[in-house]
């Protein structure tokens, strides 16, 4: 049999590890072209909120579902994929007859940090219950003066001592927090308008994914770009859907409200933890909203066109993502007429590593082959045995 000269074929899979590193890939991607389209407003008012927040839902939907076609269209890198690929597999020990690789220290540490993320996530959630135990709901005459400004309104409004902003809570019933001040009845309306827009808008079930695979892929800071992207959105487009429903003279009062907000979640210095909040603690998010906000009625405005054509670039750019698949390549060269064909090698072959770490491989035959690379795909699923091991 002539092992010099075989043919590899790709094996066709729903997911494997290099559909899940392009869905990391391309999901890194999107939320850096997002984080460049929001960095000015300007880019923002042209281009509307929903293709923005149309970007978000993509990124986060490629990285769920990291699926390979079967008409996917390989792109073989020969270098910085397979120099990659080899700093994975640097052997460090042997443990128990298992050989310890660089790999499987970062699944080790990857595994932990997420684990350590969640679990921080679990008790800041339970200490919250605990905090709103103890939170008094507003008197009965407020609360009906509540469901007269928000018909249809079912949820607790609750006072938060300490606390600087007001915030929502819960994925099924809201549960509204305010901070135990004097309000004018104005602002009140207006904060109530704002929180119950959010549950509305199910932007707690948005962030609560979006933290989740923050959680998990904690190591990808693009995610947590993403993440921050993802709620300076939520926070526009729910100014924007209260702004639609009040007048000309309650929108002045909107954002005077939102000001003395941010005044006081910045003198109290006090942000709830894992929860949405109305004011972000950074000040060029703030800045952001008035800007964006005074140009509401442009956005409104604008062509319906335009709009559908971006939306409609997006969704062929992510459509794209799943046509195309990166992975190392250092195949042999391609086949003469009349060899065989190998879609992988065959069963009950495996490398041997030598003591000066080159590698060979056993085929099916006993017959020990030398090979230049062992991370080429061909070679990357089979077993390891040290040399003289039997």
């Amino acid at each position: 049999m002539d092992y010099d000269n075989i043919e590899i074929m790709r094996r066709w899979t729903l997911l494997d590890q290099y559909s899940f590193f392009n869905a990391v890939f391309f999901c890194s991607l999107f939320s850096v072209v997002l984080w460049l389209l929001c960095r000015k407003t300007s880019w923002m008012v042209r281009l509307g909120l929903k293709p923005l927040c149309l970007f978000v839902f993509l990124a986060v939907l490629r990285l769920v579902f990291p699926i390979e076609l079967p008409f996917v269209q390989i792109v073989g890198s020969r270098k910085i994929l397979v120099w990659v690929q080899r700093g994975f597999r640097i052997h460090l020990a042997q443990l128990g007859g298992h050989s310890i690789e660089t790999g499987d220290v970062f699944l080790f540490v990857w595994l932990w940090g997420a684990a350590l993320l969640l679990g921080r996530f679990l008790w800041q959630w339970a200490r919250h219950g605990r905090f709103m135990a103890q939170c008094p709901s507003i008197p009965q005459e407020m609360m009906e003066q509540v469901q007269s400004w928000i018909p249809g309104f079912r949820g607790q409004v609750r006072l938060a001592a300490g606390q600087g902003t007001p915030y929502v809570v819960g994925f099924f019933r809201p549960v509204i927090f305010l901070p135990d001040a004097d309000y004018k009845e104005q602002d009140l309306h207006l904060i109530l308008l704002h929180e119950w827009q959010h549950f509305r808008n199910r932007d707690q079930w948005s962030k609560l994914l979006c933290y989740l695979l923050c959680c998990v892929f904690w190591w990808n800071p693009f995610l947590w770009l993403l993440k921050n992207k993802m709620d300076q959105l939520l926070e526009l487009r729910c100014d924007f859907s209260v702004l639609e429903k009040i007048d000309t003279v309650q929108q002045d009062d909107y954002y005077e409200m939102l000001l003395g907000t941010y005044r006081a979640a910045r003198e109290k210095h006090s942000m709830p933890e894992g929860i949405a909040a109305l004011a972000s603690s950074h000040r060029h998010v703030i800045l952001q909203r008035f800007q964006m906000g005074g140009h509401f009625s442009r956005m409104e405005k604008q062509s319906k066109v335009v709009r559908r054509i971006l939306m409609g670039l997006m969704t062929a750019a992510f459509i794209g993502s799943y046509l195309v698949i990166f992975q190392p390549q250092g195949f042999p060269p391609p086949v003469e007429d009349g060899h065989r064909i190998y879609s992988g090698p065959p069963e009950g072959s495996y490398l041997i590593h030598h003591a000066d770490g080159t590698y060979s491989v056993c085929w099916e035959e006993g017959q020990i082959v030398p090979i230049e690379d062992a991370t080429d795909e061909f070679f990357a699923d089979l077993p390891i045995r040290e040399e003289g091991e039997k």
